[in-house]
């Protein structure tokens, strides 16, 4: 109930005439988006999407409203254009995403790889946050030990009403607390209940072929080639806060070199995964500058941390989104600008 009228406001909104209004008062502020997976629904498992996904219509559509109201470009401190960014590497950006952007106009985007995806042909081998959500979301319902020094509880009930329950209260804890072995502990109790290649099995293998490998050296010289930009996002997307010192500066300052004059992403980019220590490490790498998931103004507000956005799929929330209106009735504040 509480969703519906969520959209029926944000469709008399848009209407009215009040998104417009929004879309002139934070005329000078940037809008960065962020998308992770661009999919064809007719591979998603069980109809689901697992982790931050948009089918292709949806994805369509969210471009079609960015070019329509901005000029797209990779310069993140332009703030006259809007910038589309991907996060991770997958190689569904690369050939479902780049298709779209190029029927829609040859668009540049771009490209935050991790370490751990670049030329991974292995959907076993994909990103231990990524095999984490899979597990979670296709693992059969039942009663789970979790035998691990990381475990936040010891055995835990799965059905298929409470998985995302599961994820916040188990999980992704767990996961956080997995630091020396970046969630690599955890996997391995998780595949000792179930195995993961059974999770795996339960999938199309185009489906894993596009969602859980990645871009190769190859693909990053054409989209290059193409205007896109290719930046580094750490080895093996991990909360660095959650890191010591010596780990953080191996995951954000150990990029390939040609990425250095690249915006950096943080992992998660949230407040409760990135620090000061870690603004600093990126400013003394040599990044021009980096790019949060945070949209609101808050203490790490820089030009080490410039706020993104993540779009809703319903067509009139993402003009609430884009035009500023929903930050401003959560806030009483315009989109923040970073000068």
């Amino acid at each position: 109930m509480k969703q519906q009228i969520v959209k029926l406001t944000a469709a008399l909104c848009y209407w009215m005439g009040v998104d417009a209004l929004f879309y002139m008062f934070n005329r000078k502020a940037k809008r960065i988006i962020t998308f992770h997976n661009v999919m064809p629904e007719c591979l998603l498992p069980q109809g689901k999407m697992i982790g931050l996904t948009d089918t292709e219509e949806c994805f369509r559509m969210k471009v079609r409203m960015l070019k329509t109201r901005f000029r797209i470009s990779t310069d993140v401190l332009d703030r006259g254009s809007a910038t589309i960014t991907f996060d991770d590497g997958y190689k569904n950006q690369q050939e479902v995403a780049e298709r779209i952007l190029k029927e829609e106009g040859n668009l540049p985007a771009i490209i935050y790889a991790t370490g751990r995806m670049i030329g991974n042909t292995t959907p076993s081998e994909a990103l231990v946050i990524d095999l984490l959500l899979h597990w979670t979301h296709l693992a059969p319902d039942g009663v789970y030990a979790l035998n691990c020094s990381c475990a936040v509880v010891g055995q835990f009930e799965m059905t298929k009403y409470n998985r995302q329950q599961v994820w916040q209260n188990v999980i992704w804890p767990s996961f956080c607390k997995d630091g020396e072995a970046k969630g690599k502990v955890l996997l391995s109790a998780l595949d000792d209940q179930y195995a993961m290649n059974d999770v795996l099995d339960l999938c199309d293998k185009e489906y894993l072929r596009l969602r859980m490998t990645g871009i190769d050296d190859k693909d990053i010289h054409d989209l290059r080639g193409k205007g896109w930009l290719i930046g580094w996002h750490t080895n093996e997307h991990f909360p660095l806060s959650k890191l010591s010192s010596e780990q953080k500066k191996r995951e954000i300052a150990d990029s390939p070199i040609e990425m250095k004059n690249v915006v950096f992403s943080y992992p998660y980019g949230e407040l409760n995964s990135v620090d000061m220590e870690c603004i600093d490490i990126a400013k003394e790498a040599g990044y021009p500058c980096a790019v949060s998931n945070v949209s609101a103004h808050n203490h790490l507000m820089s030009k080490y941390f410039i706020p993104r956005m993540m779009l809703d799929g319903n067509f009139y929330q993402c003009h609430m989104e884009l035009s500023g209106l929903k930050y401003f009735l959560k806030t009483r504040k315009l989109l923040p600008k970073i000068n």
